[in-house]
């Protein structure tokens, strides 16, 4: 095969931002598939990249794996094929991804020019504490799936990172101030873009600057700083207190646990240390006997 096969980044506001490489690689391709061939066709034209030469062809989820034996027939011709999505990379919330699948199993080589990504972009303004996260996509709309993918990743030290409609960003704000608690939160709006503006804030509050209901969305919630466990997330320190309060008390009164087994139980439930977990159990069996 003397083709190529690109996944390439493109920009999600700015035009500026599409990288030396990536001009290069669409400037050069035979077929460019795209999520929305006129969307693309636009960008291109944009970028003045438009060239007779080469050829749109749509690829989105619904028939991106028709498009697997194409696109191996033409980089066996040796042709050069680019994958785009509407804005940022492919695959990220965006389709590519069982196109990509079939065509490694197929022996074609994957090459990426990796560029813009509302994700990496939000994470980068954000000033919180997202050294891990976990980006969790278009979030269900309701149910309790929606909020164990948020409460999960927060319950594990990650901040959790996810797009927002703007009609339901403020309702989702307050969601996730009663499940999770008064948790920093920062709203990225319109990167790149004229109006890109990041709001900062906690979880069910005003946010600075306040929150303009228009736009594409991010949200970085960032995790709790106490490293508490999912369960304990949505309460003030003082329920927090009695809520471990209650769990050594029923772990040391369980006398069919042996101590490190009531400590072993301890850890799991809260993330303490061994030696914290089998000490408040010692002490509390200890306090109950005396």
């Amino acid at each position: 095969m003397n083709g190529s096969f690109f996944v390439v980044a493109t920009p999600i506001g700015n035009l500026d931002d599409l990288s030396p490489r990536a001009r290069t690689v669409l400037s050069s391709a035979d077929l460019i598939l795209a999520e929305d061939t006129r969307h693309t066709y636009k960008l291109l034209k944009a970028l003045n990249l438009h060239s007779e030469n080469s050829k749109l062809l749509s690829c989105h989820q619904y028939n991106e794996q028709e498009r697997v034996n194409q696109v191996v027939d033409e980089v066996a011709l040796g042709r050069h094929v680019a994958l785009v999505c509407d804005a940022g990379t492919p695959t990220v919330s965006d389709p590519g991804g069982r196109l990509i699948e079939r065509l490694v199993a197929s022996g074609v080589e994957v090459q990426v020019c990796p560029g813009p990504s509302a994700v990496l972009a939000a994470l980068m303004g954000a000033g919180l504490n997202t050294t891990h996260f976990a980006f969790l996509g278009f979030l269900p709309k309701k149910g309790k799936e929606r909020q164990a993918r948020v409460r999960n990743a927060l319950g594990t030290g990650l901040a959790a990172v996810f797009y927002e409609s703007a009609e339901r960003v403020e309702q989702t704000m307050m969601e996730f101030r009663d499940l999770c608690g008064p948790l920093r939160a920062v709203v990225a709006r319109e990167l790149t873009k004229k109006h890109e503006t990041f709001h900062r804030g906690t979880l069910g509050e005003s946010m600075t600057p306040p929150l303009v209901l228009k736009g594409e969305m991010v949200v970085v919630l960032e995790p709790p700083a106490t490293g508490d466990p999912s369960w304990m997330m949505g309460l003030d320190p003082e329920q927090q207190s009695q809520a471990l309060e209650k769990l050594v008390k029923q772990l040391a009164e369980d006398d069919s646990l042996p101590p490190k087994a009531a400590a072993k139980a301890l850890m799991q439930e809260t993330g303490w240390p061994r030696r914290k977990a089998y000490d408040a159990i010692l002490a509390a069996r200890q306090s109950r006997d005396d």
